[in-house]
């Protein structure tokens, strides 16, 4: 289960260039019972994307905390991209 929220639009850069970005952000919380009671876990997050026009998500930055307190944190950004094209919004 969890929720997200539309922030606003942001700037981004791609191949060096200024393009209008949107920006949302999801907080979720996924409860696994497991497969006959091996593997049951609780997991807590929050996601932060940033979506493009016609080409999709271009960065994304994800932190979760599982029911034993470890964490992970994991950033992706787009670098590169072919076939697509930008569309104005």
């Amino acid at each position: 289960k969890g929720t997200y929220v539309e922030l606003n639009e942001v700037t981004v850069v791609l191949d060096g260039v200024e393009v209008p970005g949107y920006r949302l952000t999801n907080t979720y919380t996924i409860t696994y019972a497991g497969f006959l009671g091996t593997g049951a876990f609780v997991r807590e997050g929050y996601i932060d994307q940033v979506y493009v026009a016609g080409i999709g998500l271009v960065t994304e930055s994800h932190t979760a905390t599982f029911d034993n307190g470890n964490t992970y944190d994991l950033s992706k950004t787009l670098t590169s991209y072919t076939g697509l094209a930008r569309v104005e919004p």
